[in-house]
């Protein structure tokens, strides 16, 4: 089975499984494959995690003459947003279509718990049509959208920077909710991320200081989930703006989610700030060939999704001799070895 065909198996799959936990079957196997995996592993991997997912519900049609952003956030139309996304790539290709659907997408990248943009970017990249319309589908139907601090609400305050400093100054949600989506909604409804988000400065280092507060989450938190989807996510983004006119628009309304997810998972005020080694006295950063050589055993796909990013992102954005990335990609390497059932799980 070769490397399309391998995508092809992924239609029968549900978005999600029973937990609610994402299908990122595209991600775990682009990874493997930039790894230097060889078939056998990733038809191994596949089968692994396809009998974790269930089947895909039955075909269903797009209504004729309904607005395609009318039902964002109904999980249960993602049969039919197959459908519309399906035809829509078919008549003009992908390219076109994500320059015009990304635009209104982006204000509900917290979708999925940030799992819709990783596997968004990853069909684009293995460049499937059907594997990118079943991820586009999946966002539209799991859209979430935060909401924003009220305008002129609270006192002005100079703008940041760096979202580790806003990050140290928040207080961890008090939530208990299993759904990751539920403890994003309490932390909006606090009002103080959305507050500080207004003073998060958006210009063209943005991506890369989301990056590399997130690799430092990473690599502070000993690999927390959520850590590692914000590692995922945020090289998302920086893949899929590529298709927008505006890219600025994209981390406008990705950088406040990525705030609200911190305070969610209760993580950020044991991050470290994002230096180039993990701290004084930790142990040297492994080489990428090592990192590599383990990643390709791991059976997660998040972890080997978070992985894969770390390397690109350590590629075009570390500093001479920053190993920040490495640092955490070693976390995820280390928590993927501690047995499933003392790993804390993130849901969705």
């Amino acid at each position: 089975m070769n490397w399309v065909e391998l995508l092809d198996t992924l239609a029968a799959f549900d978005a999600e499984d029973v937990a609610g936990h994402g299908n990122l079957m595209s991600a775990g196997l682009l990874a493997l494959r930039e790894f230097g995996a060889d078939e056998d592993r990733l038809q191994q991997a596949a089968a692994g995690w396809a009998r974790r997912l269930p089947t895909a519900p039955p075909p269903a049609t797009w209504p004729v003459g309904d607005a395609w952003a009318g039902r964002f956030g109904q999980r249960r139309a993602w049969p039919a947003y197959r459908a519309l996304f399906t035809d829509w790539i078919d008549h003009e290709g992908a390219t076109d279509v994500l320059a015009q659907v990304l635009p209104q997408l982006w204000p509900g990248c917290g979708a999925a718990g940030l799992q819709a943009l990783v596997r968004a970017a990853s069909a684009v990249r293995t460049g499937h049509r059907g594997e990118v319309a079943d991820a586009l589908a999946w966002w539209a139907c799991s859209w979430l959208a935060l909401p924003a601090a009220p305008t002129g609400s609270g006192r002005a305050a100079a703008p940041v920077e760096d979202p580790v400093v806003l990050l140290r100054k928040l207080r961890t949600t008090g939530s208990t909710a299993r759904r990751f989506d539920q403890r994003l909604r309490a932390v909006a409804a606090e009002g103080a991320a959305a507050q500080a988000a207004t003073r998060l400065v958006i210009d063209e280092r943005t991506p890369a200081r989301l990056a590399a507060a997130a690799a430092a989450a990473c690599a502070g938190s000993g690999a927390h989930p959520v850590a590692q989807r914000l590692v995922a996510a945020t090289h998302a983004v920086r893949v899929l703006a590529r298709f927008v006119d505006e890219p600025g628009r994209a981390w406008q309304a990705y950088a406040p989610v990525f705030l609200h997810a911190a305070v969610a998972a209760g993580w950020q005020a044991r991050a470290p700030a994002a230096r180039g080694a993990a701290g004084r006295g930790s142990a040297p950063a492994p080489a990428w060939d090592e990192i590599v050589a383990t990643a390709r055993t791991l059976d997660d796909p998040l972890a080997l999704a978070c992985v894969e990013s770390c390397r690109a992102e350590e590629r075009d954005h570390a500093r001479a001799g920053q190993t920040l990335w490495r640092h955490a990609a070693a976390q995820v390497l280390a928590s993927a070895t501690v047995p499933a059932a003392r790993r804390t799980r993130a849901t969705r």
